[in-house]
């Protein structure tokens, strides 16, 4: 965070106004589309649990995603864990078999973003090609330069040693408590991964899959009408920051934080908008999200926890 207000040019003056300036009926919309694709993310979820043959109620679902969001703000991509934990604690769903669910949410969200930025690329070729050369291409090309033989030499040392190590002490590996307990891990997990496989309306899923992307693309729209800054760049460059925030958000980083920021900027300067007014718009729509996610997730886990405390109280 404070190398992105650093980068930025900016300071808590700057921010605080844009946070003052910002037309909150857009921002309202906004967070609307924004729990919508949320709730779409849930439903879609119940619908490949179900294979699994304990589909839990919309409400859990719900609850278990926010909380994943609220969880990722910790640590990167610990919310897919977590809310394949929570759903163990309330309705037994393995986790290794829901978090095979997981995996194929993300391929196919994965997949999404791939398409919407092979379209962007070819609505607006020149501006986005400057973004990626300049934000990923050039300087990953720097980093690798000279290190490929390198890099070759440690990969097949490493492979070499692994795979001498596994014929070396086999009948140990085959023997051990642990081994029986990872081999038991993935094939729950591959039997959740197929359940892609054996859904009862592909159809729905598919639709589902692409209503979160226009959600998406909603909140992103929203926000940019929020600021005078942004408002006049047009609905396809919304699409674009779309695109370049999503990637800012697939960081490793927790919750996208300071890289999300950047990225927009540097999106958004290609539009015509400042370093400063992007910066700013960054920072508010950001903010304004995860103050969202931080409540939402926080009332969810705390409905998940009364819930659970009920249940053992029914049972006692």
């Amino acid at each position: 965070m404070y190398f992105a207000f650093v980068n930025l040019n900016l300071d808590y003056q700057k921010v605080t106004t844009g946070f003052k300036q910002a037309n909150y009926g857009w921002i309202t919309a906004a967070l609307f589309f924004s729990i919508l694709s949320h709730y779409i993310r849930a439903i879609r979820w119940n619908l490949m649990l179900e294979p699994l043959g304990n589909k839990p109620s919309a409400f859990n679902a719900f609850n278990a995603v926010m909380i994943g969001y609220l969880f990722n703000f910790a640590i990167p991509r610990m919310g897919e864990v977590s809310r394949c934990g929570v759903l163990f604690r309330s309705n037994k769903i393995p986790v290794n078999q829901s978090l095979g669910t997981v995996v194929v949410e993300r391929i196919f969200d994965m997949l999404i973003l791939l398409l919407v930025t092979v379209i962007v690329l070819i609505l607006q070729f020149d501006v986005l090609y400057e973004f990626f050369n300049d934000t990923f291409f050039s300087p990953l090309s720097l980093k690798l330069k000279g290190m490929g033989a390198l890099l070759a030499i440690i990969s097949f040392v490493t492979i070499g040693t692994a795979i001498w190590v596994i014929v070396k002490f086999k009948h140990m590996f085959i023997r051990s408590s642990l081994v029986v307990k990872m081999v038991a891990i993935i094939l729950g997990f591959s039997q959740g991964f197929k359940t892609v496989f054996n859904l009862k309306n592909p159809g729905i899923f598919l639709f589902q899959t692409l209503l979160i992307w226009v959600f998406y693309y909603l909140n992103t729209y929203c926000y940019l009408m929020a600021f005078t800054a942004t408002s006049s760049i047009g609905s396809t460059a919304a699409l674009s920051i779309l695109v370049i925030g999503t990637f800012g958000f697939a960081a490793p980083v927790s919750g996208g934080i300071g890289a999300y920021h950047i990225f927009v900027a540097k999106g958004l300067a290609l539009y015509g908008v400042t370093s400063v007014a992007g910066g700013v718009f960054g920072f508010v729509s950001h903010g304004i999200q995860m103050l969202m996610i931080l409540l939402v997730g926080s009332l969810s886990l705390l409905a998940t926890l009364l819930q659970q405390r009920k249940s053992t109280v029914q049972v006692v």
